[in-house]
């Protein structure tokens, strides 16, 4: 009963998904979009990736905890 149930709901969210106008896409044009996302990042993600999206220092290397820094969102990182 459990896995129709959760198969139903992955099924739904997949067409909710693909039905949504835009898929996960942005639209940059969107002023709205942009200042939302802005208000976003600077919320949840500054804090890490940095206020102008250059990431930590030696981003490439683990630290000594084993977990990696914080990747660049410019043209330097991986996103």
């Amino acid at each position: 009963m459990w896995s129709a149930a959760l198969a139903l709901l992955v099924a739904g969210g997949a067409v909710a998904w693909i039905l949504m106008p835009g898929g996960d896409r942005a639209d940059p044009t969107d002023a709205a979009q942009v200042t939302l996302g802005k208000a976003v990042y600077v919320q949840h993600c500054a804090s890490c990736h940095g206020t102008n999206l250059e990431g930590q220092p030696d981003w490439q290397l683990r630290k000594p905890d084993g977990k990696m820094p914080a990747p660049p969102h410019d043209q330097k990182g991986t996103r």
